[in-house]
């Protein structure tokens, strides 16, 4: 009965917290007076890397042309030719390149970012470098997370590709090029996109709570999916359906290219090496693949155009 009456509880409470949530605290934030924007950026992203180099120039030459404003990188344990790829963007302040040498420090490093950088950017979202914006109408990111200006998070849903049978990648082709075999639809995992004016009450790539204070009262409230809606309970809702954007997420690539990823470790926990080594966790990923998207295509012609310097001369 104890059990019972604590569940019933915990529901009741759960069901207060929703309609505070989606009424007072959705008003106030609503209405609330944004403060002048003179920061320096408007859309940035972070990012922690190892050994990432032949994947910075399509990664970063695209989400410049989706209209990222400023890129913050933390570099853990590289001994590629990183520099070498990163160092026009630095020296053009396109890039700021932070030097991270410690272990298990994925969730810190965003923390060392969010603490350090947030007075120079609006929005700040933490991405992988297997990970690309991708949206499905707009054409430049700013457009799209405008009208959520005044919302503490926004989160994007991921759409998960496979390898395509690729065994070994062609150096002649980009990631968004070669893998098009994906999941049916995006899935309830995300990442976050973060209004700087608010603080995180714990810093998460997945899904995060800020504080948002009503009539002097701080209140935890989750992120907003692009429907507006609150998560309360990220990783059990159900997904919007025709939505106008996912982050496609090149989570293996290639089989030669998983190899290489899994053996660098993982930066987040340990635990999740064991776990990725079990081939029945990579088939289960595999065979989720039952569809082809090619949304990104739609940006191919034009990052490469940029990538490789390509003029269309008319007569």
């Amino acid at each position: 009965m104890m059990q019972i009456a604590k569940k019933i509880a915990r529901r009741l409470i759960d069901i207060a917290y929703f309609i505070i949530t989606n009424t007072i605290v959705r008003l106030s934030l609503l209405f609330r007076t944004m403060p002048e924007n003179g920061k320096k950026y408007y859309f940035s992203l972070c990012a922690i890397f190892k050994n990432e180099a032949p994947y910075f120039k399509e990664w970063i030459e695209y989400h410049r042309m989706l209209g990222v404003d400023h890129i913050y990188l933390y570099n853990n344990f590289s001994t590629d030719d990183y520099i070498e790829v990163l160092s026009p963007y630095i020296e053009e302040d396109y890039v700021t390149l932070i030097d991270w040498p410690y272990e298990m420090s994925q969730i810190p490093a965003y923390e060392h970012c969010y603490e350090h950088y947030r007075k120079e950017t609006f929005w700040m979202m933490f991405l992988d470098l297997d990970e690309f914006i991708c949206p499905i109408y707009k054409t430049n990111i700013k457009y799209w997370i405008k009208p959520f200006e005044k919302y503490p998070s926004v989160l994007i849903y991921w759409l998960m590709f496979g390898t395509n049978g690729i065994t070994v990648p062609d150096p002649n082709k980009l990631v968004i090029e070669q893998y098009t075999n994906s999941w049916a639809s995006v899935r309830n995992e995300s990442k976050q996109v973060l209004n700087t004016s608010f603080e995180p009450v714990k810093m998460y790539h997945h899904h995060i709570w800020c504080w948002v204070k009503i009539f002097g009262v701080k209140l935890k409230v989750p992120s907003i999916n692009e429907k507006g809606k609150f998560i309360f309970h990220h990783g059990k809702e159900k997904c919007p359906k025709n939505g106008t954007i996912q982050i496609n997420h090149y989570w293996s690539k290639s089989l030669s290219e998983y190899v290489k990823k899994i053996d660098k470790g993982d930066m987040f926990d340990k635990a999740h090496d064991a776990i990725r080594k079990d081939m029945s966790f990579f088939f289960w990923h595999e065979h989720q693949n039952v569809a082809e998207n090619k949304v990104i295509f739609r940006f191919l012609a034009e990052l490469k155009m940029r990538m490789y310097d390509i003029k269309m001369i008319f007569k």
